[in-house]
């Protein structure tokens, strides 16, 4: 049986939960299980009840047998992974919305300002696509930024009300000490220090976004922005992200 004890990373896709995940992993020279492909295939399955967790797991347990497991689509489905991995220590990677969803956008080549896009017009896999378009989640609203904002906050929502049996790093803390995090939170885990990972901390785990040299203002619009902040509010406050618009690593 592939039911260990995995250290679980979870967060919202593009919020730096790879390159905390991997670094992790190199700090206490652990075995890491990355990225699932095999789910971003049967996601629809997993939600829906079709498919349960522990079937896909039984399926694919190469993907389970590692020590540290980082796969944002299983953030969505916690209860259920909760449940299979109850002994599992879990960390919760969160970024600010703004930043988080503009890193989308960039991944997609989305522009941030419009009032309306039409999700035909962009090559995008299963798990991008579900991202947009809210579906897996029953995010009904019109508006590609809003549904984006409204994801967000279930990952958020996901955190708080379980957040005694989590980890929290903040990206925006990893960004400003990189090492500095990894080291606490091996640390709070109980992973002793087996590797040095100074040369790894600026390695590029993910493609670095385009218009990383565009404002905030003017990749969102006023509007947009607005959607963000008034959507999401009261899980920022929770998360201590009291600024309306903060930037950080526009990747």
């Amino acid at each position: 049986m592939p039911f260990r004890t995995p250290i679980i990373m979870l967060g919202n896709q593009k919020s730096g939960t790879t390159a905390i995940a991997s670094l992790l992993a190199d700090y206490g020279n652990l075995t890491k299980t990355l990225d699932i492909p095999e789910m971003w295939k049967r996601e629809r399955e997993l939600h829906v009840g079709t498919l349960s967790l522990k079937s896909f797991i039984l399926n694919y347990p190469h993907r389970f047998s590692t020590q540290v497991l980082k796969e944002p689509c299983l953030t969505y489905l916690y209860d259920e992974c909760a449940a299979i991995f109850s002994s599992s220590p879990y960390v919760f990677i969160v970024r600010h919305p703004v930043d988080n969803i503009r890193s989308i956008l960039n991944r997609l080549k989305i522009p941030g300002n419009q009032d309306y896009v039409d999700l035909n017009d962009y090559e995008m896999n299963n798990t991008w696509a579900y991202v947009m378009n809210g579906n897996l989640l029953n995010i009904d609203h019109d508006h590609y930024i809003a549904r984006l904002a409204l994801r967000w906050g279930v990952a958020a929502e996901i955190y708080l009300k379980n957040k005694e049996k989590m980890t929290l790093v903040r990206y925006e803390d990893f960004m400003e000490n990189k090492y500095g995090t990894i080291e606490r939170l091996a640390e709070g885990l109980g992973v002793p220090k087996e590797k040095n990972i100074a040369s790894l901390l600026n390695f590029q785990y993910q493609p670095m976004g385009e218009n990383r040299d565009t404002s905030v203002i003017d990749f969102f619009g006023e509007k947009n922005l607005s959607i963000i902040h008034d959507i999401c509010i009261n899980q920022m406050t929770c998360l201590d992200y009291a600024e309306r618009y903060v930037s950080t690593n526009n990747t």
